[in-house]
């Protein structure tokens, strides 16, 4: 099924987004010694497009400086910034950067999974 819906004027094939991602937010809290320590909250899951970054797009990353093991394609969700992290298929990745796409409809986000 290919579903083709109108953002105002920017034409987006709703077929490539099969994959749900969830966003994580960094939240600070108390333990009960009173230090703080980072959770992730949460703020919700978008359908997306996710690919591993092909060899030659990796090492242009590296060139530029930035490490990514992925390519992340969603729909465009208010305040995406490179402090959040999101989770694939059960698998965590930092967001490394975000660009907005076709007119504020899409983000394109580069990730770099979280092999701890």
């Amino acid at each position: 099924w290919v579903i083709f819906c109108d953002l105002g004027g920017v034409m987006i094939v709703s077929g490539r987004f099969r994959e749900r991602v969830t966003i994580l937010k960094p939240v600070e809290v108390q333990n009960p010694f009173g230090e703080a320590t980072l959770n992730w909250e949460s703020l919700g899951s978008v359908w997306a497009n996710v690919m591993n970054l092909s060899a030659a797009d990796y090492f242009a990353a590296q060139q530029a400086g930035t490490l990514a093991s992925h390519r992340i394609t969603m729909r465009f969700f208010p305040g995406m910034s490179p402090v959040f992290r999101l989770v694939w298929r059960g698998r965590t990745m930092d967001v490394v950067s975000v660009c907005e796409r076709e007119q504020r409809s899409l983000h394109e986000v580069l990730a770099k999974e979280d092999v701890a």
